[in-house]
């Protein structure tokens, strides 16, 4: 994607996970709507891949990069932001560590975040193959 239309991308996607925050909170939709929860954690992993890649172009002088690399290096931050977040739900209490189903809540969360991280990552390596190196 070129700077601009892939800048315009993130800002929309961000604007999307806030308001889709915002009332999912409000409306108290992660716990009338479980799927809903799914659906932020498959947005987040786009958007911190997204965010690792601009961070990663920013910082790389040298163009060349195998595809490999991209596909590691934004897992990676998908996977440590959701881990992250998993804490933070923890420390807050905002998780039902109680109930039976809390790891495999945690689980399926991370399970999404790394799923929007290789849409994301897959798009990505997909466009700059085709319009210019990585």
């Amino acid at each position: 994607m070129q700077g601009k239309s892939f800048l315009t991308f993130f800002f929309f996607l961000s604007i999307i996970i806030g308001l889709f925050q915002v009332i999912a909170v409000r409306l108290n939709l992660y716990f009338e709507l479980p799927w809903s929860d799914s659906v932020i954690h498959f947005l987040g992993g786009i958007w911190v891949a997204s965010a690792a890649f601009v961070f990663y172009r920013f910082a790389k002088s040298d163009s060349v990069v195998k595809e490999k690399t991209i596909y590691a290096l934004l897992l990676a931050a998908a996977l440590t932001v959701g881990i992250f977040w998993e804490c933070i739900e923890l420390y807050l209490g905002v998780t039902f560590t109680r109930t039976s189903h809390y790891f495999l809540n945690a689980a399926s969360d991370i399970f999404f975040d790394i799923l929007g991280a290789l849409l994301a990552s897959y798009l990505i390596v997909s466009w700059y193959q085709r319009h210019e190196r990585i």
